[in-house]
């Protein structure tokens, strides 16, 4: 049992945290505002 909260609690842990593409979006949306955002997700 105590396997299955660890597992619990790193995949919480993994699903909260962001990604590469978070990061890429989020990037592209400082730097061209909204629509920079917006073409990423595209």
């Amino acid at each position: 049992m105590p396997n299955y909260y660890l597992f619990v609690v790193v995949s919480i842990i993994l699903i909260v945290t962001p990604g590469p593409d978070f990061a890429l979006i989020t990037k592209n949306t400082i730097l061209y505002e909204k629509r920079g955002g917006r073409a990423t997700t595209y």
